[in-house]
């Protein structure tokens, strides 16, 4: 926990770029520039330790799906848009959703201002509301007839937007709020989850399905001989372009993706959550234990990039650790954890510094991430994001040359603190 101090001033001058922007911010308060989010491509076949460049193993499986080229470096996480959360009465919001209801418009306007900011990647499941993210999106990108917004302004598409300028990533694999009904990996339930998202968000087609949170699934087995051959028929079918996994454990994922691939099955890209952020860099981490395996030491986001697998990250707040008010009662963290992060955010606070803001602006700092997801609830949530992700040039790091951009992890890490004496007195 003193480490997470350590590491936040370490980035000190992070805070004094966030210090001089909200000045500004300040000033001049209106939106953005039409399409001015920052894009990198998937960094692949990196090694952190060494920085040398790796091949896939040439017994690599050789269907594989397709990627976008290159990705806005902040995704729309779109859980926000549903009633999980207890703000802005979105509690009281039901399916079928109502297109003149004050909330719903906020946030089609949300989904709207992030694509004409050029945040065009939305990333949503059916767990998200129990289908109400998913509608919401299908409402965003279809809804042009309003015959009673009550006095409430619903910004129009951007013009001239087509389905290929829009990266919609969801899931399968986790439904219902019943425990006995939230988890269902059979094939036809993914079959008709596939179709069914489709519908909703009236997109055509998916551009990633990925599996979700399969350490909650029955056994790996039953993902390796039922669920995952599925995905591989969506794909081959063209209802959906690429297939990926997403969950908090990363061993999981990594088992998964290595017994997928000795039976020539490829993934083709995996979402992390948690893992980088100011006080978990686990993503980036070799293993404690050797053994002898080269790629089993290897950190999962090394060991991705080895198959040509696709990375990207969300929760950069790490579910509300790092922020103002604090996490949710129900966060897994345990108290220490809860207890050095407010305190980071108390002393950002004394240098009029949102720790949010601190905690955003150093996921998106590493290049090798080309994407991190954030959940966004209204339009001044969209303009911040943009204004933070205007910091970094265009720092892409080649998926052909192997390099990382302008800031590496290991550089982030052992950065000497600035002044951190005065600032941490603890």
């Amino acid at each position: 926990c003193s480490r997470l101090v350590l590491l936040t001033f370490q980035n000190l001058y992070f805070v004094m770029e966030i210090m001089a922007d909200n000045a500004v911010e300040q000033r001049d308060a209106h939106p953005p520039s039409s399409n001015t989010m920052k894009k990198r491509h998937y960094a692949t076949a990196i090694t952190i330790a060494d920085d040398q460049e790796q091949s896939p193993s040439s017994n690599a499986p050789s269907c594989a799906g397709k990627l976008a080229s290159e990705l806005p470096i902040v995704g729309l996480g779109c859980s926000s848009f549903s009633n999980f959360f207890s703000v802005d009465g979105s509690k009281s919001i039901t399916l079928p959703l109502d297109p003149t209801h004050p909330v719903i418009i906020e946030w089609m306007n949300t989904v709207r201002e992030a694509i004409r900011c050029g945040i065009n990647l939305l990333d949503t499941a059916p767990w998200y509301g129990h289908g109400m993210s998913e509608c919401l999106i299908g409402l965003a990108l279809t809804y042009d007839n309003p015959p009673d917004l009550r006095n409430n302004v619903l910004i129009p598409l951007p013009a001239g937007l087509t389905r290929a300028d829009l990266i919609i990533n969801t899931k399968v694999g986790r439904y219902e709020a019943d425990p006995l009904h939230m988890f269902d990996f059979s094939a036809s339930r993914v079959r008709s989850s596939v179709l069914q998202s489709i519908e909703r968000m009236k997109c055509e087609y998916i551009d990633v399905i990925q599996l979700h949170d399969p350490e909650f699934a029955p056994s790996i087995e039953l993902l390796l001989d039922v669920t995952i051959p599925v995905l591989v028929e969506m794909r081959d079918l063209g209802l959906v372009r690429a297939i990926g996994l997403t969950g908090y454990s990363l061993d999981v994922q990594r088992e998964i993706i290595q017994r997928s691939w000795d039976k020539g099955i490829m993934f083709d890209q995996s979402l992390t959550y948690c893992h980088y952020n100011l006080h978990d860099q686990s993503l980036f981490s070799a293993a404690t234990e050797k053994s002898g395996n080269e790629e089993d030491e290897a950190s999962f986001a090394s060991f991705c990039w080895s198959k040509g697998i696709g990375v990207i990250a969300a929760a950069p707040l790490s579910m509300g650790l790092l922020t103002k008010n604090g996490p949710p009662d129900w966060h897994p963290a345990c108290s220490e954890l809860k207890e050095a992060c407010q305190e980071v955010a108390a002393q950002c606070s004394r240098v009029n510094v949102d720790v949010a803001d601190l905690a955003i602006t150093y996921a998106l700092s590493n290049a090798s991430i080309p994407c991190t997801l954030l959940g966004m609830r209204n339009t001044a949530e969209v303009y911040k994001a943009v204004r933070i992700a205007a910091r970094f040039d265009d720092d892409s790091p080649s998926s052909s040359s192997g390099q990382v951009g302008k800031l590496s992890v290991t550089e982030m890490l052992t950065r000497p603190c600035l002044n951190h004496q005065k600032l941490c007195n603890f």
